[in-house]
């Protein structure tokens, strides 16, 4: 798996922000074989979305080649992938232990925006103020 944002976790970004979407993390192992999941929250703060709390998955013993997290959108009633994030190595587990994500940080880098900025991508998504500007720009004068 590489690390790399989905189509719909841009849909999704771009659309309604991460912050109320980015709702799980799910482990898997290099075959794409679920291992745990975790209810998850992200925080918006100088200009990263950070994970509100570390995620500590359980992992069943003989468990082999862990190697990928997927951060997830639950709506109630299905999963929608946002992104996927490689291990860079294969993990493996003779006996039940746990796997815990300490951090993960999105970042953007880029110049600043005339009319759209880092927190209002993370947090609401920029088709709400995409639309103002130009409902603005074409209302005449």
């Amino acid at each position: 798996m590489t690390t790399a944002i989905t189509t719909l976790g841009k849909y999704h970004l771009f659309k309604s922000g991460w912050t109320t979407r980015a709702n799980r993390i799910k482990l898997y192992t290099d075959n794409g074989t679920l291992v745990d999941t975790k209810t998850v929250t992200f925080t918006y703060a100088s200009n990263n979305l950070s994970l509100s709390a570390s995620a500590v998955f359980d992992v069943g013993a003989g468990t082999n080649d862990v190697s990928y997290v997927s951060l997830i959108y639950n709506d109630g009633s299905s999963d929608v992938v946002l992104y996927n994030r490689s291990l860079g190595t294969l993990y493996d587990f003779p006996t039940a232990g746990t796997f815990t994500v300490n951090t993960w940080v999105f970042s953007i880098s880029a110049p600043t925006s005339l009319f759209m900025d880092r927190q209002s991508l993370f947090t609401t998504g920029w088709e709400v103020i995409d639309a103002l500007v130009f409902n603005k720009m074409d209302t005449p004068v």
